[in-house]
């Protein structure tokens, strides 16, 4: 299972979903930067549904890896995605 971009150790105290997504709600503030999320969780029987949760938390865009492909990633940087 590839464990890239979970998080299992939190800074502080909180769990560290809990503490993630306070982190996001922080980031988010920030007026400068734009955030994408790019989902990897694969289909299963079991989603969790934490990349689209983390995706609100930061107000960021939110995309399935499934949907997209090289250029498309290269648009969203540039900011010409629709």
């Amino acid at each position: 299972m590839n464990d890239i971009g979970k998080n299992n150790v939190s800074i502080r105290d909180q769990k560290p979903l809990e503490e993630s997504m306070r982190l996001a709600a922080i980031m988010a503030r920030d007026e400068h930067i734009q955030y994408i999320i790019v989902d990897t969780e694969e289909a299963g029987l079991v989603s969790f549904g934490l990349a689209h949760k983390l995706a609100a938390a930061l107000e960021a865009q939110y995309f399935k890896i499934d949907d997209l492909k090289a250029q498309a990633l290269v648009n969203i940087v540039k900011g010409e995605y629709s």
